[in-house]
């Protein structure tokens, strides 16, 4: 039992660690590239892509709702971060690709978000919850 609980407090440690992460990085890039967490993961599926992606696609491989993926795809035609067309395979639905502007864009949350991470490690946020031994209990032990 007292395994369980330890192995449920490491989990419970590293979603507190990823959701402080992020929010730090969602600051981040909010402050210098003017962009959200979920429109930095879009472009990184069409960076991925290396060139036109189904929207449907793009909706099915990232972690947000199709009505969150047509929000940030309108946000980021206004910006001019990205072409949208029709899918000549399928004129029902329309594909999208970063633009020059939108692959340094990329480039540059890139850099930031890896910064951002870098800051994290090097502070132990994410490590520290998994040093503890299985004597330690979820409430007695203290993050480093």
């Amino acid at each position: 039992m007292e395994e369980d609980i330890l192995l449920a407090d490491r989990w419970l440690a590293l979603v507190r660690a990823c959701e402080a992460s992020t929010a730090r990085i969602e600051r981040a890039l909010a402050r210098d590239h003017h962009l959200c967490v979920s429109a930095y993961e879009l472009m990184e599926r069409m960076n991925a892509a290396g060139g036109w992606v189904r929207v449907t696609d793009l909706t099915h491989n990232v972690s947000r709702s199709q009505s969150q993926v047509s929000r940030l795809i309108t946000q980021m035609l206004d910006a001019e971060y990205i072409d949208r067309e029709r899918d000549p395979a399928d004129a029902r639905g329309s594909r999208v690709r970063l633009t020059s502007s939108g692959r340094r864009a990329f480039r540059n949350a890139t850099d930031t978000v890896n910064s951002e991470l870098r800051q994290v490690v090097n502070e132990d946020q994410l490590t520290a919850p998994f040093w503890r031994t299985a004597s330690e209990s979820a409430f007695t032990a203290q993050p480093r």
